[in-house]
Order: C-alpha cells, then structure tokens, then sequence
C-alpha cells in the first residue's frame, strides 16, 4: 500500500512538473500572476474568519469612540476582502484562457514534432497506435483546459487549510488535525477507484473506437450515398445501440461499487467534521471559550473540511492528469519507427547507376506471412518498368519499400549503388515523385493542390501550369472560374471534381516534381480513353531521362512501358517486355488475351462486361 502511494505521489509530481514546464513555456507572466492569485484566494477565507472573530470580541468589549473607530476598520477591512473574494477569481479566469490558449497552441507543435520522428507509416498502419492517437488527442484537450487551473486550486486550499490550521491551533491542535485525517478515507478511495476506471478505459479503447466509428459511418459524406443507396441507415444504428452495452455495462458496475464504498469513506469525514463541532459546543457551555474565539472555530470547522474536499478531488484529478501527461510525454518522446544514421550518406547529384532491389524480403510487422519473397529486379535512369499482379501480390508493397515508409526485412534496395538504409529518408524522397493510388485530395487552391507536389515551389506560378499542362489537368483550370485560385473539395464549401479530374490533379502534383524517379500506381484508373491516349502518346516524353515504375490493371497501359514485371503472391514469375512476354504465352499473356477479349466482348454486346471483369488483374 505505502509503495502504490508512494508511486502515485511520484507520478503525480512529474505531471504537475510537466504541466507547470508547458505553461511556464508557452506563457511565463500569466502563469505567475496566476499562481500569486491563487495564494491570495486562499488566504481571503481564513482572513475573513479572523476578521469576524475580531469583530465579536470588539462588540464584546464595551463602548467608546475607540471601539467604534476599531469597529470600522474592521468592517472596512472584511469589505475590502470580500471584494477580492470577487475580483480574484475573475481576474484568473480571464488570464486562464489567455494561458491555456498558448498552452495548447505549444502543445500542438510538440506533438508536430513528434510526428515529424515518424518518418516511416509503421506506426500509422498500427490500430494500437490509432487508440493511442485518440487517447492523446483527449488528454491533450483535458490537460490543456487543466493545465495550472489545479495547480492554482491546489495551492489555494493548502494555504486555506494551512491558515485556518494555524487559527484553530490556537485553541487545540488535535482540532484541525482530526478534521485532517476524516478526510483520508475518501482520498484512498478516490484514487482507488481512479486506478480502476484507468484500467477498464484502457480495456474498453478498441470498443470505444468501434463504437465511435458505427457513430461517424452515418456523419460521413463519402459514405453518405451507399448508406442511402443501401438503405443501411437502420443497420448503423442498431449495430451502434447492439455496441453501446459493451462500454456502458462494464462503467456502470464499477460506478455502482465505486458508490457503495465511498459511502462508507463519506461516514468517517461526517464523523470527524460532528466531533469537532460537538467540541467547539461543550467548551462554549463550559465557558471555557470566548464568543469570538466560538464563531472562529465554528469557520474553521465550516471551512476546513471544504478545503480538504477539495484537497481530495484535487488529489484525484491530478492522478487522471499525471496518466494522461505520461501518455502524452510518451507519445512526445517516441523514438524514430525507422533507424535514421547520425550521419546519413548523400546520394550523388544525379542518377547515374539506377535503383536496384536486391533479394528483398519483407512482413508486416506483427505479421507471420511474407508480402515479399526474394524480389530481384533493377530500373535504370531513362527505363520504364511496369509492375503487374493480383492485389495481395505486393505491388503497394515495393512502393513503401522504395519510397523507405518501412525497411525490408531481409535483403537491399539500393539508390545508385547506397543502400537506402544508410540515406536520409527526407533526402530520398526528394528524389522521388509518386502517384498513389489512394492519393490525397486536399481542401486547398487548384493551384496549392498541385504545389504541394513541391512544397518550397509551391508559388511558382509558371512551374504549377508546366506541371499541369503534363497531366491535362490545365483544362481544369480553363474551366474554373478562378482558375488555379478555385477552392477544391467541399468541405471548405470548394468545388468539388469527378474522379479523373482529380487523377489529373495528383498527376500534375508528381509532375511538379523536378524528380528523378518516377512511381506511378494506377495513374489511369479514373481516366476517360482520350485522356489515357493522350497520357500514352506522351509517356515517354514525360518520363524521359527518369525511372520510371508504372503499376497498374489496365494491361493497355503497361505497354507503355519498356519492361514489364509480374508479380504472384510475392515474387517475380516473369520479367520482359510486352512482346517477350507475349511470345513466351504464360501468365501475362493470358491476362492480356483475357483482357482483350472482354474489352472485344464488351463492344460486340456478347457479355463481355462479366469477362472484362474477370480479366482483370486484382
């Protein structure tokens, strides 16, 4: 028990340590005019007791001009205090917000920061790590609004208790001793009780984010029209309210024990606050106290337990702040998901040697199967390789690789004869301009959408219409009212695109890139046929002098490339160009022949759109 307490004690002084770092940081003044107010808020309530104690005895005393002019001093003095009693707290709150507004505009450039160490998506493909995220989002919110503010309580009420201990020891010291410990019941009880709903909240994160996620299905707008479509409306809603108990339930039994024993703790505090009162009014029958030395003990007995109460939430709050601070220290102070060398090998100026991936084997982590399985293959500078497979064959797989989001597991890539392992990623990844699959679609400019593609150009004017001249995507801005300044996307209430003008956008957005390696996953997928002609007929312009890694179903558009390689369940079956390949009339060139035939089909109305389907690759 003593070594829990202790413990606890312990962490709870790193976080008020850590909180107090933030505030001190983000806003030095406002938080010391806070702290000297929050003394002087609990020095006005024993203050105002020994200012009635003194006003007694005075009326008790006798008459005279010297009485009266004392009286008044006194009712000057109790005026004054209850005017601080009133300005103090206003005037901390205003300076509260100030504070806490600073405090949470520094917290949120730490945690850029730290995301900034997490050059890889290891940590971001983690659902543990997504619990964790919403978690530190929510302490983050909690210790901003809580930063100082209990700290501040915290030192009001020990020098309110300190205070009025002093007064009523004047009289007895068991008085304030005993009003003392009535009240460390309901602090074992209170952090008892933290401990456990600390516990089960960790336990339930995965149901809550389930939970909240059946919420947001029905909030999403890009989930609106299938859950329309599909009348899925009622379906959300009674697979939430089917999930709802499994978070509910399990509070609601600790809340009813947390009830029933604290109960029990709240009987000790009545105990010890009846004793003391029982006192003050047998020695006020015994005469052996004065009637101002009565009406003192009576507001030390009044305000004393109300200050230690609040001692007690203080203690409870500051156990939900110091788990909360540590998680969020934690997540400041992760280390890199990647090993980036203290002093990393520059790449040479321009690629000479191309890139080679050399026996690379690679799993998931946490994973027991491998996505990749001894992958060999080169791109020379000016070559364009076309990657082809099944989804789950690993495609997206070499891109990370390439691009160093995750290392290999076994095995090298290599940039112009350097591993990457031994580069800086930033320094890679300058390098290299890529087209996702699932590329971002940002609330910005037409322009800044296609900026972003490099970031320290993005208002160079002429280098965004090049870039978007190259992906056809200047006809977008043709067409917009105000041109590449035209919001997109509606969130902000911009214009909203159809699927292929936005493939244009992230086209353009890799074109703006003065890469030397190119990566294009699916660049066509959302593409009309003359936009996809236009795109072949000026491939290899486009792609001249870079390597090029061009990955898609569509087996029309591998032809573009010069070579062409097939993946299955992780590894090279084939490696040729389009002609090699179909001369050889194993896998590729059945996929091709099935592909032309339900595009055949297709055209010819026989059913072809079931073939084509068939035929296509993942």
């Amino acid at each position: 028990m003593l070594e829990r307490i202790v413990t606890g004690m312990s962490d709870r002084v790193r976080a008020v340590l850590f909180c107090a770092s933030l505030a001190m940081k983000a806003a030095p003044r406002g938080s010391f005019v806070i702290l000297l107010l929050g003394a002087v808020q609990g020095a006005i309530s024993p203050a105002m007791v020994w200012v009635t104690k003194l006003v007694v005895d005075q009326l008790s005393a006798g008459t005279g001009q010297q009485w009266a002019g004392q009286l008044l001093f006194l009712a000057v003095g109790y005026a004054l205090l209850v005017a601080a009693s009133s300005v103090a707290p206003a005037l901390a709150s205003m300076i509260q917000g100030n504070v806490n507004d600073r405090v949470l505009h520094r917290l949120n450039m730490n945690v850029f920061e730290s995301t900034d160490r997490l050059v890889g998506l290891a940590r971001f493909e983690d659902p543990d790590h997504e619990n964790q995220i919403t978690r530190v989002r929510s302490e983050a919110s909690h210790l901003t609004r809580g930063v100082l503010f209990m700290v501040v309580r915290a030192l009001q009420h020990c020098v309110s208790i300190a205070s009025l201990g002093v007064l009523a020891s004047r009289l007895h010291i068991m008085l304030p001793v005993a009003l003392i410990i009535s009240h460390f019941p309901i602090a074992i009880h209170t952090e008892k009780v933290r401990k456990l709903t600390f516990d089960l909240e960790e336990r339930l994160a995965e149901e809550r984010r389930r939970l909240d996620y059946m919420f947001t299905m029905s909030l999403n707008p890009y989930l609106a029209k299938e859950i329309r479509l599909f009348g899925l409306k009622e379906w959300v809603t009674r697979r939430y309210l089917q999930q709802l108990p499994n978070v509910e339930e399990p509070l609601w039994r600790l809340r009813k024990r947390a009830l029933f024993a604290g109960m029990g703790a709240s009987a000790i505090r009545v105990l010890g606050i009846g004793a003391s009162l029982a006192w003050v009014i047998a020695q006020g029958l015994q005469g052996k106290i004065l009637a101002g030395d009565a009406i003192l003990i009576l507001g030390v007995v009044l305000h004393l337990p109300e200050s230690a109460s609040q001692l007690v939430r203080i203690w409870d709050e500051t156990g939900q702040l110091a788990q909360g601070a540590a998680r969020i220290q934690s997540f400041l102070s992760s280390a890199p998901d990647l090993p980036v060398p203290a002093h990393p090998r520059s790449l040479p100026p321009k690629l000479s040697q191309g890139i080679v991936v050399k026996d690379v084997w690679f799993r998931y982590p946490g994973a027991t199967k491998y996505t990749l399985k001894g992958v060999t293959f080169s791109i020379r500078p000016g070559e364009s390789v076309a990657l082809v497979g099944e989804n789950g064959a690993g495609k997206s797989t070499l891109v990370k690789l390439l691009t160093r989001m995750y290392d290999p597991t076994a095995g090298s890539i290599y940039y112009d004869g350097i591993d990457l392992r031994e580069c800086d990623p930033q320094e890679v990844r300058r390098r290299i301009a890529v087209v996702f699959q699932d590329f971002s679609r940002w609330s910005l400019t037409l322009g800044e959408n296609i900026g972003v593609g490099d970031v320290e150009h993005i208002n160079d004017h002429e280098r965004i219409v090049a870039a978007a001249r190259k992906s056809d995507a200047d006809r977008i801005a043709n067409q917009l009212a105000q041109g590449y300044n035209t919001r997109l996307g509606k969130p902000f209430g911009g214009v909203e695109l159809s699927g292929g003008e936005w493939q244009k956008v992230a086209l353009a957005r890799a074109f703006m890139r003065k890469a030397e390696v190119l990566i294009l996953d699916e660049p066509t997928a959302a593409l009309d046929v003359r936009t996809e002609y236009e795109l072949y007929r000026r491939f290899a312009k486009l792609t001249q002098d870079k390597a090029t890694l061009l990955i898609s179903h569509r087996l029309s558009t591998t032809r573009m490339a010069d070579r062409i390689i097939v993946l299955e369940d992780g590894r090279i079956i084939e490696d040729g160009s389009h002609d090699e390949l179909m001369r050889a009339g194993k896998r590729y060139a059945h996929l091709f022949k099935l592909q032309a035939e339900g595009y055949t089909s297709r055209k010819e109305g026989t059913g072809g759109a079931s073939k084509d389907r068939e035929a296509e690759i993942g």
